[in-house]
């Protein structure tokens, strides 16, 4: 779980309890991670729409707000995952699920 900086954080006034600024800095620049949860969501998803103008940033199809998605490029549940603007890019549904495989189970055939 990364460190919040507190005073940071309290300056950001985020709707959602469990977002926060990090401690650590966002690799290759010059500012702490962010990292947002429920409605903080939101406002970081229109920057990235805006920024990417709606076009898939895997296949280039123009993805409406209400069919395209923010993508972490860098996931998981650690540090990496943080919602900073250079970790997140606009993703159709279809290219989105590509980055996220997921186990396909298969009834067994006895």
């Amino acid at each position: 779980m990364p460190k919040r900086d507190v005073e940071l954080t309290k300056r950001m006034h985020f709707m959602h309890k469990d977002s926060f600024v990090g401690q650590r800095m966002h690799p290759g620049t010059n500012h702490p991670c962010i990292y947002r949860r429920g409605k903080d969501v939101g406002p970081a998803r229109l920057v990235i729409y805006e920024r990417d103008k709606g076009r898939c940033q895997y296949c280039g199809v123009f993805a409406d707000w209400d069919s395209g998605e923010i993508h972490h490029k860098e996931g998981g549940l650690g540090l990496q995952r943080c919602s900073c603007p250079e970790n997140l890019a606009w993703a159709c549904a279809p290219c989105h699920r590509k980055q996220h495989p997921q186990v396909q189970w298969t009834r067994r055939i006895a």
